[in-house]
């Protein structure tokens, strides 16, 4: 799981730069009608002992959902997602804890008919560096 630190600016520079109404998700109750919307999911992969200071980074993904309406085809949605990671991956931590390295390729998970949704999601690489509490 990505540290809170990780979420709520990931969640900040969406809702604050992509192109579709971005929603959080997560353990909400949102029940999105736009007809394309975003949200976002984390997995954490490593953490890594930088120094003997306990400086620590923690590499991870933030999943970007990309969902639209039934019947409006993939277009729409890849265009949506295309334009709305563009601008993420502009953001700058100024502080320098969170690097956002490179978006994945989109990928569909729409199990063709079977969803009210198509969805497609973009893996966006990160990095946070952090001090152990002592």
């Amino acid at each position: 799981m990505s540290a809170r630190y990780v979420r709520n600016t990931i969640r900040g520079w969406a809702a604050s730069t992509f192109t579709v109404p971005f929603y959080d998700t997560i353990n909400m109750a949102e029940r999105p009608t736009d007809p394309i919307w975003a949200t976002v999911e984390f997995d954490t992969s490593a953490d890594t002992k930088l120094t003997f200071c306990d400086d620590l980074e923690s590499s991870g993904l933030a999943d970007f959902v990309f969902s639209g309406a039934p019947g409006m085809g993939d277009d729409a949605v890849l265009a949506a997602a295309e334009a709305s990671i563009a601008e993420l991956l502009k953001m700058t931590d100024p502080t320098g804890a969170l690097v956002l390295l490179y978006a994945h390729q989109p990928a569909e998970f729409s199990n063709g008919l079977a969803d009210y949704t198509y969805r497609v999601f973009v893996a966006v690489e990160y990095r946070h560096y952090y001090r152990q509490a002592a």
